[in-house]
């Protein structure tokens, strides 16, 4: 179990590696992910 010291601290760290997930755009955070690259573009597909 973590103590108290721990916790708060992870937390902090945790909202800082988030910050700029939830800044950036969609096309963005899509092209972050490993397979980003090899999705498909909208409107590019049938049928999607």
């Amino acid at each position: 179990m973590a103590t108290k010291k721990q916790v708060e601290p992870a937390k902090k760290n945790i909202k800082k590696a988030q910050k700029p997930w939830k800044a950036a755009l969609h096309r963005q955070r899509t092209l972050a992910q490993p397979q980003g690259r090899d999705r498909a573009k909208m409107g590019k597909t049938r049928g999607r």
